[in-house]
């Protein structure tokens, strides 16, 4: 008697069938009898797992978001140069994309209705996730003194994605015929001298969602940011994220919440000059920390009993020059402590962590 397949194993079974039909028969020629067919189960028994074809779609586009996203923190963590950076990521995303053809048959299907279907949003935050990691890699460039600091990163972006699924959508229109590592390696190409020469070039008529990001703001040096509405709603939060680190003091910290453990930001980070810890507070609670490249490590304290915590921090902030700063972890939100710093004429901020501690921030004015 053939082995039963637990339920996540059959979800899967389902998604990778999908996909694979996707390949050669249009999206509104699948149903959910033909899968059933497919698999040799009945389709009452695929009911037992999505309740309807639209909603298996949907876990066909987050599967493929999931291993795209794995694949681009896998490219990030090598920390090429940015520019072979993103040349890897593109290459990675048409080799996904060559394996599962059926891929822009979702990404491109009705795209223009005014009924988004469930499975656009997934697919959308794909898109957007690609945009922003390309916006900051050429940022990163541009410090680097690879790209010319008059290239508008955003665009330049934009450009490269809207292209790469042009190609995408020629590739599927000839009969899949077209060589895409020949033609993409081109399209880089193609990308890379526009770069060379100083092209998307920034405007001067740039509209505000277009501008450069706002100037470091010194007087908040912990931020905190919690995405997850945003994600609940269908958005990807990274140019959110990346934006508020643009505006963080050099010795800033950014808080995060999260609700899964985001790798692609994480590999991101760690090919720049920010550092970054998470943890998971609760299933669908993750907290990042992401210190600004002149933060230092904070001092940990939450071992001490009171008023450990108090008598360290006095003492480290009393040896700060003008100018420094200083930042502990604390078992609790340290009310007694702050009327002390202000009485030194030291500037300070807290953010209370969900399980009841706290982090805290002191500078020293120059």
């Amino acid at each position: 008697m053939p082995r039963r397949l637990s339920r996540e194993a059959r979800r899967s079974q389902i998604v990778d069938c999908t996909l694979a039909l996707l390949a050669d028969t249009p999206i509104d020629r699948i149903t959910t009898r033909q899968v059933a067919h497919e698999l040799g189960i009945s389709q009452p028994a695929l009911f037992r797992h999505f309740r309807s074809r639209d909603e298996i779609f949907e876990a066909v586009a987050l599967h493929a978001r999931g291993k795209l996203e794995q694949l681009a923190a896998q490219t990030l963590e090598r920390c090429e140069p940015p520019l072979d950076s993103i040349a890897a990521l593109i290459r990675e995303l048409v080799s996904f994309v060559a394996q599962h053809p059926g891929m822009p048959r979702l990404l491109f299907y009705d795209v223009g209705s005014s009924v988004a279907a469930s499975y656009h949003g997934p697919l959308a935050q794909l898109v957007t996730l690609q945009r922003s990691i390309a916006a900051e890699l050429v940022r990163h460039a541009q410090r680097a003194g690879a790209v010319d600091t008059g290239v508008d990163a955003a665009r330049a972006a934009s450009l490269l994605i809207a292209t790469l699924q042009g190609l995408m959508l020629q590739w599927q229109l000839s009969g899949r015929t077209l060589r895409l590592d020949v033609e993409t390696d081109a399209m880089l190409a193609f990308w890379r001298a526009g770069l060379a020469a100083g092209q998307p070039a920034k405007s001067s008529d740039d509209s505000p969602d277009d501008a450069e990001p706002a100037e470091r703001d010194d007087s908040r040096a912990l931020v905190g940011l919690d995405v997850r509405p945003l994600i609940e709603a269908g958005h990807e939060p990274l140019a959110e994220i990346l934006e508020a680190l643009r505006c963080l003091p050099d010795d800033g910290v950014l808080k995060l919440l999260t609700p899964f453990r985001p790798v692609p930001l994480l590999s991101l980070l760690a090919s720049g000059d920010h550092r970054s810890n998470c943890r998971e507070f609760e299933p669908g609670c993750w907290s990042v920390e992401v210190l600004a490249p002149g933060a230092a490590t904070p001092e940990d304290l939450l071992d001490l009993e009171a008023p450990g915590p108090l008598e360290r921090i006095l003492v480290a902030t009393a040896e700060l020059s003008p100018g420094e700063s200083y930042t502990a972890r604390t078992p609790r939100h340290p009310r007694m402590l702050l009327p002390r710093l202000e009485e030194r004429g030291l500037k300070f901020e807290v953010y209370d962590e969900l399980d009841g501690s706290a982090l805290l921030h002191v500078r020293k004015p120059a």
